[in-house]
């Protein structure tokens, strides 16, 4: 699974809203995701609506990789674990960081031309 929670996906045909069964399903949102796969969250146009409110919001958490307190974060991987690997709660100065990180390692990789020598 290599998508984030938060991911919209299609909505199965003649799919029901998980909270409302008796409504039709607008909406197919992934939920919690880990190594083992996704949970998927159908929800009509109100709970849509809902979520889309709530989903503005920052999501305040302890950062998973700084150890930072209630902070602002976001849903994350890490490359070097595979982008189906564990889902991390990251914040802003992380992503950054682990960014400039990645652009470096990616400068550094194209700076090699193949014949040996580095350019």
């Amino acid at each position: 699974m290599s998508n984030l929670p938060g991911s919209r996906h299609s909505v199965p045909k003649n799919a029901k809203c998980d909270i409302h069964a008796d409504r039709n399903a607008v909406a197919n949102i992934q939920g919690e995701t880990d190594s083992f796969g996704a949970e998927y969250i159908l929800m009509c146009q109100e709970c849509y609506d809902e979520y889309k409110q709530e989903s503005r919001k920052p999501d305040i958490s302890d950062c998973n990789w700084c150890e930072a307190k209630q902070i602002a974060v976001k849903p994350r991987r890490d490359y070097e674990e595979g982008m189906s690997g564990p889902v991390y709660y990251v914040c802003q100065s992380c992503i950054d960081r682990d960014n400039a990180r990645i652009a470096e390692e990616l400068n550094d990789r194209d700076s090699y031309h193949g014949d040996g020598n580095w350019h």
